[in-house]
């Protein structure tokens, strides 16, 4: 894995940090999961985390 390579659970902690005054407040599910597709895409290189809250079997 790249040295460079940011985990998905520490964009998604600070994406909900930075908007946590947002009204509606952003849906976990919903950041976790674009965060996931942006890596696919390779917008920028993701550390797979275990415990981001999406609904697929990218990690296993």
């Amino acid at each position: 894995m790249n040295k460079d390579a940011l985990a998905e659970d520490d964009i998604l902690q600070e994406a909900v940090k930075w908007k946590q005054k947002r009204n509606p407040p952003l849906n976990k599910k919903e950041v976790a999961l674009a965060i996931r597709n942006l890596g696919v895409l390779k917008w920028f290189t993701l550390k797979p985390s275990t415990d981001l809250p999406v609904d697929d079997d990218w990690v296993n």
